[in-house]
């Protein structure tokens, strides 16, 4: 029997279009290759998400790696992208539905910080019965230590929870642990609803 539900929060509570986030400090096609290329699938990028360094030093490593060729572009990048993400209104109406359901409902989300800081105060989080942000662990899914984690610090059993994230290893990991893991497709609301049909959630 299902009796819990853990999201993802990228690409399935809040919207992530990086292209059209980019577009608020790229001009060029220059400028946007090196937003995806040497910050978001960056090293420090995935570093700022496990906690391990600030955002500061993430902006000093980029730059110097980079040989300080967009230094503004960088900083401003890394210091206000995560303001044009917007939260997912048809999902957002699934959870508040499962909630009045009395379903658990929790988040497992590769974050940083800045980014959880940010998002944290919004009123959607009453929702969430738990939160386990990367940052505050020290490591990131996919990798099986954060799934861990979440299990001891939850006491849930994974066989009786649905994990939903829209990448695959991460989903894959969460199987290989006994979550009833399954895939979503990017900001697809109606891709949630499928998933939980699946399992006859009623909400």
């Amino acid at each position: 029997m299902i009796k819990n539900i853990i999201f993802d929060m990228g690409n399935v509570l809040l919207r992530y279009d990086e292209k059209e986030i980019s577009s608020y400090y790229a001009h060029t096609p220059e400028e946007f290759a090196f937003i995806h290329d040497e910050i978001v699938d960056s090293i420090e990028w995935k570093r700022l998400d496990a906690g391990l360094i600030t955002r500061e030093m993430a902006i000093k490593s980029i730059n110097i790696r980079t040989y300080n060729k967009y230094e503004s572009l960088v900083r401003n990048f890394m210091n206000s992208w995560y303001i044009h993400q917007i939260w997912n209104k048809n999902a957002l109406d699934i959870v508040k539905d499962l909630y009045k359901h009395n379903y658990n409902l929790y988040v497992i989300s590769n974050m940083s910080e800045d980014v959880w800081n940010h998002f944290k105060v919004y009123p959607y989080i009453k929702y969430f019965k738990g939160i386990l942000v990367s940052y505050v662990v020290k490591t990131l899914k996919p990798n099986t230590d954060i799934y861990d984690i979440f299990l001891k610090s939850s006491g849930l059993n994974p066989s009786e929870s649905i994990f939903i994230d829209d990448r695959i290893e991460n989903v894959n990991t969460a199987s290989s642990l006994g979550f009833r893991a399954r895939l979503v497709s990017k900001d697809d609301a109606n891709d949630i609803k499928r998933i939980l049909a699946e399992f006859n959630i009623k909400y």
